[in-house]
């Protein structure tokens, strides 16, 4: 049974396995963070851009007037906006394989061997630890989630554009096939690296502690989201981020984290691909 849960399962039932070394100064930690994401949006708009003209051919200054039409726009412009947005989700993957790359090789840049390393090292969890984790994760969350959204009476089917995009591109399945590895495996990576990694480590060893870096990364990381997103979507991800963080400070390995979001980001995407395609 040991050998299925794995040494670090056995051992984070009891403890907390993040490394006690400090790894990030706070405000090294929150620089770093800022620059990366700024630079990863940056690079989801160039690849959307080049996706909106190569795989929709539309006129770049059409998207110039529909991304700027603070009015509400025409069917038009909002056709346009939603053709941009859907090319941002397929330019999602080749932005996050970069600012990942930036992001770990900035991370130790100037400090000592330890200092700035990222907790990415493979955690000790056997097939039903891993399991246990994942689906456990997934069980709790959709179960808050869904309390949370009962309670503030909202209608979950009343999605944000990210969503709404994903919906359209089920349509067309051959660039959702495109777009999947961003939703699925790019933006889990990334964002798992900036909050629960660089920030993570800054605020843990600040004054704010471990109850802090998980309150203040769930809660950046929810509004990083508000963009484009509905207001309880926001509230939703705070509560998946608290629980991402504990799991951080748990296992000390950013692996897990990034699989419990992956998971979470591929059957939501697979729900909004059957919303969209209607099968």
């Amino acid at each position: 049974m040991n050998n299925l849960l794995g040494e670090d399962f056995i051992k984070a039932r009891k403890a907390w396995l993040y490394p006690a070394e400090p790894m990030q100064s706070v405000w090294r930690a929150l620089v770093i963070t800022a620059v990366i994401f700024v630079l990863y949006s940056i690079f989801q708009a160039l690849f959307g851009i080049v996706a909106a003209s190569v795989m929709y051919a539309t006129d770049i200054e059409a998207l110039k007037t529909a991304l700027t039409d603070s009015s509400g726009g025409t069917a038009l412009t909002n056709a346009t906006r939603l053709t941009f947005v859907k090319s941002v989700m397929i330019g999602t993957f080749p932005a996050a394989v970069v600012a990942s790359f930036l992001a770990v090789a900035i991370c130790p840049y100037g400090l000592k061997s330890k200092a700035g390393n990222l907790p990415l090292h493979w955690p000790k969890i056997g097939p039903l630890g891993w399991a246990i984790v994942i689906i456990g994760f997934w069980v709790f969350t959709e179960a808050i989630s869904g309390g949370i959204l009962t309670a503030l009476g909202v209608d979950a089917s009343k999605s944000g554009e990210v969503e709404k995009a994903l919906i359209a591109l089920a349509k067309e399945r051959s660039f959702f096939t495109f777009a999947l590895p961003g939703a699925v495996l790019g933006a889990p990576l990334i964002e798992e690296l900036l909050f629960r990694g660089i920030m993570f480590a800054g605020l843990v060893n600040s004054p704010l502690g471990k109850r802090g870096a998980v309150l203040i990364t769930a809660a950046v990381w929810a509004v990083a989201h508000a963009f484009g997103a509905p207001w309880y979507f926001v509230i939703v991800l705070f509560v998946m981020g608290l629980v991402l963080g504990l799991l951080m400070l748990r296992f000390g390995s950013l692996w897990v984290p990034i699989a419990c979001h992956t998971l979470w980001n591929l059957i939501v995407t697979l729900v909004l691909f059957q919303m969209g395609s209607g099968t």
